[in-house]
């Protein structure tokens, strides 16, 4: 009922509503029946547009320290991937996601997914969610704090799976 709850949460995040989609589009292309024919971006997305339209340099170097800041985390991420024991990670070359391989655990990535939620109270998305067995997902989009705290649980949990 976890997994199933879990792919339910998946399903609704990756819902087909993005932005401007187009009216004359059929509605099969666009989302479901019941939504709208088109999505609003909410008020301070809007105001984050036209700052962008009235400050660009501003934009720019914001976006260029943003990136700084993302790869750093990335970066970190792999580093400590590859440094547990088990565990194997290729280098992303955009999104705010790794996905590490856990083939080696003999787990499928639900089952890992799921014994990782129950005995380090880490949450992550089974690879088979995007037909990539073996692997799990993991976001850098948070804080240096959060990643290394993440990487601790990892590195604790793998350890056992390794006994």
């Amino acid at each position: 009922h976890r997994l199933r709850l879990r792919q339910e949460l998946l399903h609704d995040r990756l819902a087909p509503r993005h932005l401007g989609c187009l009216r004359q589009a059929p509605r099969r292309r666009c989302g479901r029946p019941a939504e709208p024919d088109f999505v609003q971006s909410t008020t301070f997305a809007q105001f984050g547009a036209l700052a962008v339209h009235q400050h660009p340099d501003k934009a720019k170097a914001s976006l260029a320290e943003m990136g700084a800041v993302f790869d750093k985390r990335r970066l970190n991420l792999l580093a400590g991937l590859n440094a547990i024991p088990g565990l194997t990670c290729y280098r992303s070359q955009g999104a705010f996601y790794l996905f590490p391989n856990i083939k080696s655990f003999g787990l499928t990535s639900a089952q890992f997914a799921d014994r990782l939620l129950e005995e380090e109270l880490m949450a992550v998305v089974p690879g088979s969610a995007f037909g990539s067995e073996g692997y799990i997902r993991l976001s850098y989009a948070t804080s240096d704090q959060v990643i290394a705290q993440g990487l601790e649980r990892l590195a604790r949990f793998c350890a056992k799976l390794k006994k």
